[in-house]
């Protein structure tokens, strides 16, 4: 994604492309004990972005799924970078949303990197990671309120994502370990849900809680160097911090996670800040089996909710069409 910002003899008033086109990935962010820490881009559900160019310096946002103008997260990135790179520039967004809203699968992130990285290469501001992240989370803070890099970074980079801006390290990407995954989608109508979420958190953790969590966020990365997805799913069931007080948000939580891993699941925790939930397997068949039994059982309990299954994608935003 280049080295830096484009030389001040650049003329940025004039696109390298008439129109970019990306796709960005769903995430999975947390993965259980790896709160703000850890995020995993998926297969299957993708966010499409166009990006034109305006001949005046306004920034248009249309969204199919989603609201438009402000209260897109796509205005917040398309303003912080034309506001930081080009102020001359202008340029129509518009968002076809594949990633449900408000389910705990990084929707704002998925809108918010494709904004990002499509102006980027329309401008051809040749920004680093770094910098892209840094205009990714704008659409994360004006969505939740807080600037988390989790689910950005993810649908940015693909693979599994660590985010070590916490002590100073920047972002490191791992490839994603051979696993299936198995998602429980529900939606939130709740504005604001993510918000929510957040304020439910614990401000303090007591030490023995800290070393168990540290401990579960360890095996976990050690399951992912050793390609091992059965200590992957086990690490991913522990949470100490944002499970025990999140769960009371999403129906049936305790009945579906019991059933899950009495099914044979490897893994079982929140996706994201929920109210969807994932399972960790590593046979497709017996994952597909065991999400629609928790479908059935939030059915019978008149909880709608639908299900499928994927694998992680080790690939992030890319662009599917420009000229």
């Amino acid at each position: 994604m280049g080295g830096g910002y484009a030389p001040n003899d650049i003329d940025l008033s004039d696109p390298v492309y008439e129109k970019i086109l990306v796709k960005s990935p769903a995430s999975i962010a947390n993965l259980g004990p790896g709160f703000d820490i850890l995020a995993l881009a998926i297969e299957g559900l993708y966010d499409k972005v166009l990006v034109k160019p305006l001949k005046e310096p306004r920034i248009v946002v249309n969204a199919d799924g989603a609201p438009p103008g402000r209260d897109n997260s796509a205005y917040a990135v398309a303003e912080h970078m034309l506001s930081r790179y080009c102020p001359n520039c202008g340029v129509v967004v518009h968002v076809w949303k594949g990633v449900p809203v408000s389910a705990g699968l990084g929707s704002s992130g998925a809108t918010s990197a494709a904004v990002a990285y499509a102006l980027n290469e329309l401008y051809g501001l040749n920004l680093t990671t770094e910098e892209l992240l840094e205009a990714a989370v704008e659409g994360e803070h004006l969505v939740s309120g807080a600037r988390h890099y989790d689910n950005v970074a993810a649908s940015l980079l693909g693979g599994l994502v660590i985010i070590g801006r916490h002590a100073g390290l920047g972002v490191l990407r791992l490839d994603p370990p051979d696993a299936w995954l198995g998602i429980v989608i529900m939606q939130s109508n709740e504005r604001g849900k993510t918000g929510l979420a957040r304020s439910l958190l614990p401000r303090d953790l007591d030490l023995q809680r800290h070393i168990a969590q540290t401990s579960a966020v360890a095996s976990l990365l050690a399951a992912i160097h050793l390609n091992d997805p059965v200590l992957f799913g086990r690490a991913v069931s522990v949470d100490y911090v944002a499970e025990p007080v999140r769960k009371a948000m999403i129906p049936l939580y305790d009945e579906l996670k019991a059933t899950a891993l009495r099914e044979g699941a490897l893994g079982f925790n929140i996706s994201g800040a929920g109210p969807s939930v994932f399972i960790v397997h590593n046979d497709r068949g017996e994952a597909e089996r065991i999400v629609r039994e928790l479908v059935q059982l939030l059915s019978a309990n008149g909880v709608s909710a639908e299900s499928f299954v994927t694998s992680p994608s080790a690939e992030g935003v890319k662009v599917i069409d420009s000229d």
